[in-house]
């Protein structure tokens, strides 16, 4: 039944296209960055990209970057134990999304390798200007990693005015014991002097356990969760044509003591800081990027199943260090993107690296992206990365993207791209080993493992109109050598990690959003996905189908309604067995009464869904119906 209504509403957004009525056509003029590292439009960006922008992101409560783009095409978000978030891009996991903030990496998975999802909830919200989600490979511009895609947070810029925003927002579940959520933001920006601009976001957020014993009745069913984030930015107009950014981000995130088993408990914390400098120009030939970048994250790992190698609590240092020059350069109906990196991961962590203390790695990287113009309605991009690792020796990686845009609101593009992914630091490590198999056997490094590697070919249409806008993707990927963990037989007291041969993924995407009247407006999108192993096998935890639906109505210019709904399909558990899928329906609103004061209010899964009610098997534990309400107070 869930799956006919998705599909009914998907097919009432399909017909409503047909209507002529007004619009906004200036969607189209959305600019992003992360396809070629400058700016570019949406339309005609050589690759697949959504934008999730701010006004947006605010409707709605917001624990991390899973809720922030579990609406979006090719996107799943997987909802597992403590109630965190796990995010797929076309069914490749987050070690395979590289994730950054303002083109800069973001990564604690090397220290805190498994059970941790700090990297998705690292920057304030109200620091958001925009999400750009790349889907497909991207390592000819950003090396290991992108070999799903890439999420790009964009940031807020310091403002020419100065604005004073303070947000808050609450929200508590109708069933269960527990499970209230806070969160408070202070957003500041302005010039502090003609030539020097500031921009400024503290946040706080605090969830509380959520016990529903229908659900889990041996343990919490989401985990205490409390952060504290702050994020500055200082701007200098160094010169006319030159600009030099100073960015500093902390962020404090702890989730205290809970049962995440019926015979397990664990804490776990990080305190990262990071710093960055970025000097940009603007030369009678081109433009300039430089930057330097220190991500330092401090973590504690509390779990009582690591009674086979004790201790329980173990502190864990990761530090990421990174040099990187872009240079842009416009001519001859081209533009030519060339530049370098330096990137060094470094890991201290006596106890699972018993005999070294810890463990790095180094790479070096040139990377050239060229843009051509051919004709008037063509533009072709060649592209292409060589990294040089420490450890796996060399690798270029390449890609190519053809745009054709025609002058009645159609664009077709496509191409293919290369992709790898080094392995990191605890799957190809000798010294590394720890508790696994429910504290039964350990696990170990595997130095033989050889770097994952991938080909994407996709094609796309869009076709935009006064109106309406429709969107058609189709991709295939393969997947070679990827990284996985032994089966574990019962009996050995290790396991390692081994190259599986072969893995193919495609599938197929649309997205379509209608103006069914001057104030009201339908977006949707659908997305298939097909996963098969060398060995026929399909991939676990990825939904074949998902699909998005949301309506806005303005009633008026300061109050606005929506509704919107997330199907989430049937897929494999990690024991391979096929699992129903899931929809959720959220209400929600917001009113502008002045200037300065807006509120919102609204109910988050409405029909309190809960795959573990039907299946106690499942893996999925959704957080239950909740009610919020939000203040934003503007000086």
């Amino acid at each position: 039944m869930q799956k006919c209504v998705m599909a009914q509403l998907l097919s009432v957004l399909a017909l409503s296209i047909s209507h002529q009525l007004w619009a906004d056509d200036g969607e189209m003029e959305r600019m992003v960055v992360t396809a070629s590292a400058k700016d570019q439009q949406l339309s005609t960006a050589p690759a697949s990209i959504s934008v999730i922008d701010a006004e947006e992101i605010k409707q709605m409560p917001v624990k991390d970057l899973g809720d922030v783009l579990r609406s979006s095409v090719g996107v799943s978000v997987n909802t597992g134990t403590g109630g965190r978030n796990d995010i797929y891009i076309r069914g490749m996991g987050q070690g395979y999304v590289l994730m950054l903030i303002n083109g800069k990496r973001v990564s604690s998975s090397n220290g805190l390798w498994r059970g941790g999802n700090f990297d998705v909830t690292a920057i304030p919200v109200d620091a958001i200007a925009r999400v750009e989600v790349v889907r497909g490979p991207m390592s000819a511009l950003y090396g290991s990693d992108a070999v799903g895609g890439v999420i790009n947070v964009i940031t807020k810029q310091p403002d020419e005015h100065w604005e004073l925003t303070l947000d808050t927002e609450y929200s508590a579940m109708t069933d269960g014991d527990g499970g209230d959520r806070t969160r408070s933001n202070l957003f500041g920006t302005g010039k502090l002097t003609d030539t020097l601009g500031v921009m400024f976001t503290a946040e706080t957020a605090d969830q509380d356990t959520w016990n529903n014993e229908e659900l889990t009745p041996a343990y919490d069913s989401i985990e205490e969760r409390n952060t504290k984030k702050l994020y500055t930015a200082f701007n200098w107009q160094v010169a006319d044509n030159q600009t030099l950014d100073l960015d500093y981000q902390y962020d404090n995130d702890k989730v205290p003591l809970t049962n995440y088993s019926a015979t397990a408990q664990r804490e776990q914390k990080i305190e990262r800081n990071t710093l960055s400098l970025t000097h940009k120009g603007e030369w009678g030939w081109g433009g300039t990027e430089l930057m330097a970048y220190r991500e330092k994250s401090a973590m504690y790992d509390y779990n009582t199943q690591y009674r086979l190698q004790p201790p329980l609590g173990r502190d864990i240092d990761e530090i990421n260090t990174i040099y990187r020059g872009t240079a842009f350069v416009p001519a001859f109906s081209q533009d030519l993107t060339i530049g370098g990196e330096y990137h060094k991961t470094e890991v201290a962590d006596v106890v699972q690296y018993p005999t070294t203390g810890g463990d790095s790695s180094e790479q070096y990287s040139l990377f050239v992206q060229d843009q051509f113009d051919l004709l008037q309605q063509f533009s072709l991009t060649l592209g292409g990365r060589y990294d040089d690792n420490q450890d796996y020796g060399e690798r270029f990686s390449p890609r190519a993207y053809l745009v054709y845009n025609a002058d009645n609101g159609l664009v077709v593009k496509g191409g293919v791209g290369t992709a790898f992914r080094a392995p990191s630091l605890y799957e190809s490590s000798a010294t590394f080993a720890s508790v696994s198999c429910g504290g039964a056997c350990n696990l170990t490094g595997n130095p033989n493992l050889q770097p994952e590697t991938s080909v994407n070919y996709e094609l796309s249409a869009m076709w935009h109109q006064p109106t309406y806008e429709l969107s058609a993707t189709v991709y295939h990927n393969r997947v070679k050598d990827l990284i996985t963990v032994e089966t574990w037989d019962r009996v050995s007291a290790t396991r390692t990690y081994y190259n599986e041969d072969e893995v193919t993924l495609q599938g197929i995407e649309f997205t379509g959003n209608v103006d069914l009247t001057a104030d009201i407006s339908l977006n949707g999108n659908y997305s298939y996905l097909d996963t098969e192993t060398g060995t026929g096998e399909e991939l676990t935890g990825r939904p074949r189908q998902t699909a998005n639906l949301k309506l806005d109505w303005h009633l008026t210019d300061a109050f606005m309604l929506y509704a919107s709904g997330n199907y989430y399909g049937s897929h494999l558990n990690s024991s391979a067995e096929r699992k129903s899928g899931y929809t959720l329906l959220d209400f929600g609103g917001n009113y502008q009464v002045n200037d300065h004061v807006k509120l919102r209010a609204g109910l988050t899964n409405i029909t309190n869904q809960e795959p573990a009610k039907d299946d106690e098997d499942t893996e999925i534990i959704l957080p239950g119906r909740a009610v919020f309400v939000g203040l934003t107070l503007s000086l």
